[in-house]
């Protein structure tokens, strides 16, 4: 995404906040200069490796839309009570490493994400798309 909107000449334009204010933010809380340079340009991630202050300082700026994209683990919906307009599901299975195999998202997991669609007093209606590989027999 950072790429391509780089390639526009609007590498910030996911970005909707004085970067003097962000980087004041970013000061201290955020450990992983990936994540710093995303959140830069109005992109944010989390993982179950990212930290307690990380989680607080991406979930504010993701809240008060200064970042306009987030990108989250399954595991991490369960985690966050964060909302937006437009949620994208990657895919409908995970990688089991300890079976070797992919299996299907828990019904509950898949209702918990498309759930997160749509910010109550902001949207008259969220929006959700579903990317999946099509698999041959």
């Amino acid at each position: 995404m950072l790429a391509y909107a780089a390639s526009d000449n609007k590498a910030t334009r996911f970005l909707h906040c004085d970067e003097s204010e962000l980087s004041a933010l970013l000061e201290g809380n955020v450990e992983d200069e990936t994540l710093a340079e995303t959140l830069r340009n109005g992109v944010g991630y989390l993982h179950e490796g990212s930290t307690v202050k990380e989680i607080d300082v991406v979930s504010q700026l993701f809240t008060k839309g200064a970042i306009q994209v987030l990108v989250l683990p399954h595991s991490m919906t369960w985690k966050l009570n964060l909302t937006a307009h437009t949620v994208i599901i990657q895919d409908t299975q995970w990688y089991n490493g300890r079976t070797h195999s992919y299996a299907d998202y828990a019904v509950t997991d898949v209702l918990r994400m498309l759930g997160r669609a749509g910010r109550m007093g902001e949207d008259e209606e969220g929006k959700v798309k579903t990317l999946y590989k099509h698999k041959t027999l």
